[in-house]
């Protein structure tokens, strides 16, 4: 979770830095104080309410980004593309017949299918 200082929030919202203050001191913009001084901390989640709360546009750096897809093992990938660039030479060669080019091909998806679902 992404924790910003006054000025940072000032920044991204494009106001002053007393008011990011004003709004922080009183309790309309939610965070907390660093133990031992007075700076003020916002964590993004009450910045994002914040200006949900009060109809202002949210910045795209404060926008939640998708999910990332799956970090797939890349040596295991490799190895299945290699494999299917055998099937395919022994079918386009027609080394192997249709029928085990279709079984080889369908193997090859239930072997690509498993690596992305293993991660």
């Amino acid at each position: 979770m992404q924790v910003y200082t006054t000025g940072q929030a000032a920044k991204l919202l494009q106001v002053a830095p007393k008011t990011i203050c004003t709004w922080f001191d009183s309790g309309r913009l939610r965070g907390y104080r660093i133990p031992g001084s007075q700076d003020r901390r916002i964590p993004q989640e009450y910045l994002v309410k914040f200006l949900e709360d009060h109809g202002m546009p949210i910045p795209e750096e404060l926008r939640p980004t998708p999910d990332a897809p799956p970090k797939l093992n890349h040596l295991r990938l490799k190895l299945h593309i290699r494999h299917l660039h055998v099937i395919l030479q022994q079918s386009l060669s027609k080394s192997i017949s249709d029928t085990d080019t279709i079984t080889h091909l369908l193997q090859f998806r239930d072997n690509v299918m498993k690596a992305i679902n293993d991660n």
